[in-house]
């Protein structure tokens, strides 16, 4: 988007330094402080995220993130192939966008505004979190944000944020993965780039390079092997010609562990012993299945009726599980067609144990039901805004 203090210069904001770096706990109370709260949970996906502040003021504001709700809703739905992707893209334009506000400031004239925080969408129920990292086989991710313009400094070494204390090879690190990517070019600059590993002994390693112009603005992502004593990986960037600037935002992703992307350890061989004994344990519990009286078909019996918003209901001992039959006309609720029809996000349902919470589950079918451990006592509900149902508690028939 274009610079709003056109046609006069923008700057970081006084007494902010020049490195603005953010670990997953700073980038929760960042999007608490910004009116984004439901967002929070899901900043595990981001990664330590840093920003040279006086080329990221510098420039261009980033683009306006998603503001429809219903595109949101999408980046949560199981139903998405992409959404894992989609989630941690719109976090990351979040984070830029507001941040680029934050910090930075108009050297004249007017003091742009940000647009409104984006509200919660409709139907969307983010309890309980998921904030998984989008790679099960990373150990790390993290982001670095600067900008390359003439004429320098020639010579500008990035240090991604893994921290400068303790030697990646020290959490077993095996390779990294390198995502670069340019923009908001203006002249005709040039510059290369390399990456290096930081040794504890001996000279610097150079993992991968190449060169940036405008002509080669799509670097695709490089998987780099990490060498042992490896203490830091760095990003080295060199002025070599021309006039202008290019944004540079990079993004990693460490592997630990033996493992890379796509990848997993290799694992031992059965344990002769352990098979002969699970062979056994799988035999007696056969047994006991055997030995269970067969059960009818469940039976109404009380009903709960009419329960909105959050609460819990104390059940029958007899009840072996619960219905859900929802009150509300769901015609226009977010839903996909298919056999029992889909809905997005009506609430969850949580069995609780002497007051401790069990496995809850979501709520996507009318007339859905739910089982739970012989020891629950407590039922717990959590239903979307606008949603009304009835809990059918359920015996089994002799």
């Amino acid at each position: 988007m274009a610079n709003p203090c056109a046609p006069n210069s923008s700057e970081p904001k006084p007494g902010l330094g020049t490195t603005l770096t953010y670990n997953i706990e700073q980038l929760v109370n960042y999007l608490i402080d910004q009116e984004m709260s439901w967002l929070a949970p899901f900043a595990g996906r981001s990664g330590p995220t840093s920003f040279d502040l006086p080329s990221f003021c510098a420039a261009d504001p980033p683009p306006v993130p998603e503001q429809d709700p219903t595109v949101i809703v999408t980046y949560f739905s199981p139903l998405n192939p992409n959404a894992g992707r989609q989630l941690t893209d719109y976090l990351h334009s979040v984070i830029d966008y507001r941040t680029w506000y934050t910090c930075c400031q108009c050297s004249a004239g007017a003091q742009p505004t940000p647009v409104a925080p984006t509200p919660q969408p409709p139907g969307l129920n983010t309890n309980p979190p998921d904030t998984a990292p989008p790679a099960a086989a990373t150990c790390r991710t993290g982001r670095v944000f600067t900008s390359i313009s003439d004429p320098g400094p020639p010579h500008t070494d990035i240090f991604f944020p893994f921290g400068t204390g303790t030697p990646l090879s020290g959490q077993n690190a095996t390779s990294v993965v390198v995502t670069p990517s340019y923009g908001s070019p203006t002249g005709a600059l040039a510059a290369t780039v390399a990456v290096h590993a930081v040794q504890t002994v001996g000279n610097d390693v150079v993992l991968a390079s190449w060169s940036v112009t405008q002509a080669t603005l799509t670097i695709p992502a490089m998987t780099l092997t990490v060498p042992a004593n490896t203490t830091n990986i760095t990003e080295n960037i060199t002025y070599t010609g021309g006039t202008g600037s290019l944004q540079e935002l990079t993004e990693y992703a460490l592997y630990c562990g033996g493992t890379g992307p796509g990848g997993s350890a290799n694992c031992c061989p059965p344990d002769p012993a352990i098979m002969s004994t699970l062979s056994q344990v799988l035999e007696l519990l056969n047994e006991l299945l055997s030995l269970q009286p067969l059960e009818g078909a469940y039976q109404d019996t009380i009903v709960h009726s009419g329960l909105t918003g959050n609460g819990t209901i104390a059940i029958n001992p007899a009840s072996s599980a619960i219905r859900v039959d929802v009150q509300t006309d769901l015609a226009n609720w977010p839903h996909n067609i298919q056999t029992p029809t889909y809905f997005y996000s009506l609430g969850f349902v949580t069995p609780f144990a002497v007051g401790t919470p069990l496995k809850g589950q979501r709520l996507v079918y009318n007339h859905q039901t739910f089982s739970w451990p012989t020891y629950t006592d407590t039922i717990g509900y959590s239903i979307s805004p606008g949603v009304t149902v009835n809990l059918v508690e359920l015996t089994r028939g002799a």
